[in-house]
């Protein structure tokens, strides 16, 4: 019932939501007149009173199930020849089955969500008292408080956490797929607050209403300054938020609250002993259940072609049960008044309907209501149970994928999954597979390999490009493990690599860099590297290998030591803070530190000490409560608070105020010299950021970790003695997405000087220099190197900085927190943000470039030749620069030497407006010529007649010429013309909505199978847009894998996917759906036989319980052996013979005319069968003993001959035999036999004329003669057919077959022979 009181409220409870959401703090009961979706959360399909009716509505969306409905109806009726029980259980059976496994599917999905919604949350009473609570009970505005690896419950807004200055970390793995963790923090005028200081607080939190982007979030939260008492919320706070709020002495200035500031449902946490927070959203308004969407519904080709052959029967069967109607209506009305015995009415005691049926006075009547009885007698020709073996089918197929132990990923534990069965056959026929390179094509493992710094370049690696470039140049390849020669002379490396960093310089390793001429430009650029980031240090006590990332007694360096109380009403405790100032600093000794990291029990052991530390994971201002130009004095001013009120810091803490050159507050940390460089992890949300931080750290500045928002940078000197520790204040954050390719911040140094850091796409970059001599100085020359750095297949970023004044901050920071303030418009606020973070951007000083190696994952290169070999065509799509992508091809073989290569590009902007200028012509009517001009070019080059000899093309086409390609139709048109007579396109800088828009385009224009694969979160457009998605379980977490149809753990068992169980699905797929129509023909062409040998009249040749257990029982488990395990030949020949894959790729299965072979096989030999069954007995239908066959003994002969035809029919074909097949081949025929013995001794009253008749044929050896001449006469051309094609026009797959077998003699011949030597021996 709690369902319906949802829907109930949904229905009548909500108020006008207005331009933002509005809800009170720690008033639940006042958040409940807004009618707030509850906590009850439902992911079940149906509810006990709809599935009933929904489960129905779905199984009769189907046309066929439709049709059997219609069919069963009209089986109840007087028009029917058959009896209800022909036509109503095979129905209930199929439509019973399908909706039993949604039964189950949901009921499991339903028992998940009530063990969810009976999880229990500790919520913290509005007198600062705790209780327990249900998840499903929980209210809008509650405050929670969530332990250790515990699950959100809700969204909340975090207002305390355990973590140094509030920070706590999650694990949002159910709701993005990244396992690694995330900071969050809580809002810092509540951070350092108790239990009963936060229950007292009152207020009203702004922000915007439900939405399903989970990285946003914008809102405001006003608070009353005053504690006494529990305030009422509505009287208290009804003045907040208006006109005059500001002049309210009672009220604060309002607090922002960011996405850093959010704790959403689903997620974990992790690492941190306890976290508070207030309910913002509930249930359905959660983001992870508004992003609970059905994946797009996607069906294979042979499934949309097999709707059109179904409507196809559908028409046959109609125009054969008119043909059966007209010609009864001619029979009836010529040759009834002869026939008189046969009259309805008087003489044979009828009326009504039957009268009617034969009514030879009115044969119009008559053949109209014959043509509803022909419907139903030849209602077998539509294959009932056809897509429920399908779909069991596929289920074991998918089974089979996961259970291949060639496409296991032993190093990760990462088995290959079918994610949907609907798609197997799909896999079969691919003619483009669209892929992403980073974590695709390469390992996603980035290693800082080469950068440039104020014009110098600096390593001396070889990459794997360079090695393939020296392969195909025929000049030998480098040994990076020799002695290199640099400028200083020969060199081999002092120190042991290490993730991350594989960088061999002399001249910058063991921090020789401080020799260097250009030593303060290193060092800022190093600078940047240690700063300008948002990855998490850990350090932890090398011998129990803690850390942030595993579970247990972690400890860093970023996180607080509270602990919350368990009881009731509880205050929270400080936990073991080791508050440790400068290396000679009393406050603790080695052992003190070495104790505290060492302890174990279940959180975070903070190095750090208990200050108030002004803390925005977002770059806001310092305290919204203060302006940005009293921000110093206040730091000053302000002493650390303890962890509850009146509370004094436990003893080993300290509080250290002013210090430093500027009078800021110096944050506990542990001893500079006591920090081991190797026993700091680094814990990123992206491999870059995570191998920038190791170079930083390789190169003698160490990220040590994050204390509030000061980020702390160690300093090390010769020898690798600590230089210093040096602390930056962070302001703001301006992060990277697809759409800005930058990131920067802006930090003081702890010189005092305001200074912003930016890393970047070089082109995004370079476009913000500033015109000074000194910002564009290196320019020339680190474009150049960051060419070379392209050419050899590394991935570069430019690094600049600029100094900002303080005025200029001032006013910048100003309007930056305004545009925050804007909460009602989500997409207005993100507008204006990237307008001022434009606006900051500007002026840049190019410092120099990084250079950084992702490997080539192992087997890439071959199974691209696979591929190739195959006819697939290989699409990359790649946000590298040209270069890049064009060496990564070679190296990957996608490019082979040979190739005609096709560049479709732009020029630099200032170098196109030139030209445009010159030419008289508008920049981008020029620029959209000068695109269709070499793509005309390559498509006249790749379209013309050539020798099957001659060299593939290849076209390459960057991000600016790709963007006006996919805005023009024409452009659109020539170019994926001249791609699809392409072997291999490669798309540079694209993003990811580009790569979305190409792969819709080669699918839906092309007309092309497409296949995307990827394995990031930026790879979901792609892999959705495309007719199957494969997703790669890499180290970008888990987002495309839960997007995609399959899940790999390494690009190379694509070759497998595709090339084995592709080729099979395909193949086993189209050849069931052909036999299904095959023996529905050769079924229901009997009958229509003898029913036009009745004169039409209805009769049907087979008693009512065979014609409803043919399908389901005598014929159905065969072809679903085959349908699940067939082989037509070993996987290790698809692999050796990748041309095979043309056939199901080119789909020469199941074309209209193989399926109409199929159905014309069925009806010749149910021809065959019907007259070498009844013809015998036509001439003599008595036996030995004078008894004479009736219809049931007649048809139960024929239907003898027809069970032996279908199923040897089936054992012919099948290439691969297992037990499974001999059971279900040789078994169905035993069991007619089974069936017909055990049946005919049932009494009368239950199988009428059927009883007796096993001893009427069993014992009749004419039987048997009829049996054979029939099934071998039906059987005869078929078989005759196959032995003729093999041998004069064989197909690729049978050759492949002859060799195979040749093969397996060979080796049986060898293991003979070594049997015999052995014996003698």
């Amino acid at each position: 019932m709690g369902q319906f009181r949802d829907w109930l409220r949904d229905l009548w409870g909500k108020k006008d939501p207005g331009p933002s959401r509005v809800l009170f703090v720690n008033e639940p009961e006042g958040n409940d007149e807004f009618g707030f979706s509850s906590n009850r959360i439902r992911t079940t399909k149906y509810m006990w009173y709809t599935f009933l009716p929904r489960g129905l509505f779905e199984q009769f969306r189907r046309v066929a199930n439709l049709y059997f409905l219609f069919h069963a109806c009209i089986s109840l009726t007087p028009l029917s020849p058959v009896s209800p029980l022909a036509t109503v259980p095979p129905l209930v059976f199929v439509v019973g089955l399908a909706m039993a496994k949604e039964l189950w599917e949901d009921v499991k999905r339903g028992r998940s969500d009530y063990e969810t919604n009976k999880r229990k949350v500790t919520v913290i009473r509005p007198d600062g008292t705790e209780a327990t609570r249900r998840w499903r009970d929980l209210r809008v505005g509650e405050l929670i408080r969530v332990p250790h690896d515990a699950f959100l419950p809700a969204d909340i807004i975090c207002v305390a956490a355990s973590g140094e200055g509030g920070t706590c970390y999650v694990e949002t793995m159910n709701l993005d797929g990244e396992t690694n963790l995330k900071m969050r923090s809580a809002v810092y005028e509540t951070h350092a607050m108790d239990v009963a200081e936060l229950a007292r607080v009152r207020g009203r939190v702004e922000c915007e209403h439900p939405n399903a982007s989970i990285y946003t979030f914008t809102g405001k939260m006003l608070l009353r300054t005053s504690t006494e008492g529990a305030l009422s919320g509505r009287s208290a706070t009804s003045s907040i938020g208006s006109e005059d709020s500001a002049e309210n002495p009672g009220d604060a200035a309002p607090i922002f609250i960011t996405p850093a500031n959010i704790l959403l449902r689903g997620s974990r946490l992790r690492n941190t002993r306890w976290a508070v927070g207030m309910v913002v959203y509930t249930g359905r308004e959660t983001k992870i259940m508004m992003n609970a969407t059905d994946p797009p519904s996607k069906r294979s080709f042979v499934e949309r072609r097999l709707d059109f052959v179904i409507m196809f029967e559908l028409v046959v069967l109609v125009g054969l049960a008119t043909l059966s109607s007209v010609m009864f209506g001619v029979y009836l009305g010529r040759y009834m008044p002869q026939q008189w015995y046969l009259r309805p009415g008087d003489y044979t005691g009828t009326a009504g309907v039957a009268k009617a049926m034969f009514d030879w006075e009115n044969p119009a009547l008559a053949a109209l209501t014959q043509f509803f009885t022909a419907l139903v007698l030849y209602g077998y020709f539509v294959p009932i149970s056809l897509y429920v073996t399908m779909e069991l089918v596929k289920l074991v197929q998918a089974a089979a994928i996961a259970f291949d132990l060639h496409m296991y990923y032993e190093e990760k534990d990462i088995p290959a999954t079918a994610r949907t069965s609907n798609l197997n056959e799909e896999l079969g026929m691919v003619h483009t597979v669209l892929s992403d390179k980073t974590g695709t094509l390469t390992r996603n493992q980035m290693d800082f390999f080469k950068c440039s710094i104020a014009g110098i370049a600096y390593g001396t690696g070889v990459t794997e490009v360079e090695k393939a470039a020296a392969e195909r140049a025929g000049q030998p390849i480098p040994d990076e493990d020799e002695e290199v020669e640099g400028e200083e002379g020969v060199y081999t490396p002092l120190k042991p690599l290490e993730k991350g960093y594989n960088m061999k310089d002399p001249r910058l390793d063991e921090l020789k860099w401080r020799s260097q001429p250009t030593a303060g430009e290193i060092r800022r650029f190093l600078e940047v590297l240690s700063v300008c980031h948002t990855v998490v240090a850990d350090t932890c006590d090398a011998a129990d290998g803690g850390g942030v990332g595993k579970e247990g007694g972690a400890t860093s360096a970023t996180t607080g030591g509270a602990t919350m109380g368990g009881g009731a009403g509880e205050g929270w405790e400080a936990g073991p803070v080791v508050h440790i100032g400068d290396g000679d600093s009393s406050s603790g000794d080695e052992d003190d530190y070495q104790e505290a990291l060492a302890r174990d029990d279940g959180g975070i052991t903070s190095v750090g000490g208990s200050m108030r530390s002004y803390h925005t994971a977002d770059g806001r201002s310092t305290d919204s409560l203060h302006s940005f130009r009293s921000f110093r004095t206040a730091s000053q001013a302000t002493p650390a608070p303890s962890f509850e009120s009146g509370r004094q810091p436990a003893e080993g803490q300290e509080q250290e105020q002013g210090g430093g050159q500027q009078g800021r507050q110096v944050l506990a940390s542990p001893p500079m010299g006591e920090i081991d460089p190797e026993s700091v992890r680094f814990l990123a949300e992206s491999p870059d950021e995570a191998a920038f931080v190791v170079a930083g750290k390789r190169m003698g500045m160490l990220f040590a970790g994050r204390q509030g928002r000061d980020v702390s940078v160690v300093e090390y000197g010769e020898g690798w003695a600590v230089a210093g520790e040096r602390r930056y204040t962070l302001l703001n954050t301006l992060e990277f997405t697809s759409h800005r390719k930058r990131m920067s911040v802006v930090v003081r140094t702890p010189d005092g000087n305001l200074v912003l850091l930016c890393k970047g796409a070089d082109n995004i970059v370079m476009d913000r220099l500033g015109g000074s001599e000194e910002a564009q100085r290196h320019r020339p020359i680190t474009e150049q190197h960051m060419r070379t750095y392209a050419e050899a297949g590394l991935r570069t970023l430019a690094i600049a900085w600029r100094e900002i004044g303080e005025e200029e901050y001032a006013s910048w920071q100003a309007r930056w927190e305004a545009a925050k303030g804007e909460v009602a418009d989500a997409a207005a606020q993100a507008e204006q943000l990237e307008r001022l973070a434009d606006e900051m951007e500007r002026g840049l000083i190019l410092l120099g470039a990084t250079a950084i190696e992702d490997k080539l994952q192992v087997g890439v290169p071959q199974a691209i030749e696979a591929m190739a070999a195959a006819g697939i065509r290989l699409w990359v799509l790649t946000g590298d620069k040209l270069e890049t992508a064009v060496n990564i091809g070679f190296a990957c073989r996608l490019l082979r030497p040979g190739m005609q290569q096709h560049v479709v590009f732009l020029e630099d902007n200032e170098r196109m407006e030139a030209d445009a200028a010159a030419a008289g012509a508008d920049v981008a009517e020029f620029a959209v010529r000068a695109i269709h001009s070499q793509i005309l070019s390559a498509k006249a080059a790749a379209m013309a007649p050539h020798t099957p000899l001659a060299a593939p093309h290849a076209i390459v086409i960057d991000g600016k010429a790709l963007s006006h390609v996919l805005a023009t139709a024409a452009l659109r048109s020539d170019f994926l013309q001249a791609a699809l007579a392409c072997a291999s396109v490669i798309c540079c800088r694209v993003s990811p909505k580009q790569k979305a828009q190409v792969t819709e385009m080669v699918g839906t224009e092309g007309g092309m199978i497409t296949l995307g694969i990827g394995d990031g979160a930026n790879d979901v457009g792609m892999i959705q847009k495309a007719h199957i998605g494969v997703g790669i379980a890499g180290e970008e977490g888990q987002q495309a894998v839960m997007a995609a149809d399959f899940a790999i753990g390494q690009f190379r068992f694509v070759e497998r996917l595709l090339l084995v169980h592709g080729a099979w699905s395909y193949r086993r797929i189209t050849y069931m759906i052909k036999y299904f129509l095959y023996k529905c023909h050769n079924f229901a062409f009997t009958i229509f036989f003898f029913n036009a040998l009745a004169m039409f009249s209805g009769s049907p040749v087979y008693f009512d319980w065979l014609l409803a257990l043919f399908q389901v029982l005598f014929s159905a488990l065969p072809v679903a052996a085959v349908g699940a395990f067939d082989q037509d030949v070993k996987a290790v020949y698809h692999i050796r013979y990748p041309r095979l894959y043309a056939e199901s790729q080119h789909n020469r299965l199941f074309t209209p005319g193989a399926i109409g072979v199929a159905m014309g096989k069925g009806m010749v030999q149910a021809a065959i069968l019907f007259a070498l069954s009844f013809l015998p007995l036509l001439l003599s239908a008595s036996g030995t003993d004078g008894r004479v066959l009736d219809l049931t003994a007649q048809g139960s002969i024929l239907f003898t001959a027809l069970v032996l035809t279908v199923n040897l029919e089936l054992a012919a074909t099948i290439q691969y035999w297992t037990v499974i097949h001999h059971v279900c081949v040789w078994g169905s025929i035993v069991l007619w036999f089974v069936f017909l013995a055990v049946v005919s001794y049932l009494p009368p009253t239950w199988v009428s004329s059927f009883h007796g008749m096993a001893p009427m044929l069993l014992l009749r050896p004419s039987y048997y003669l009829i049996v054979l001449v029939a099934t071998v006469g039906a059987l005869l051309p078929t078989f005759a057919a196959l032995t003729i094609t093999r041998h004069l026009a064989p197909t690729d797959v049978e050759i492949v077959q002859e060799v195979q077998q040749r093969d397996h003699k060979r080796r049986l011949t060898r293991l003979a022979s070594m049997h015999t030597s052995s014996r003698r021996r």
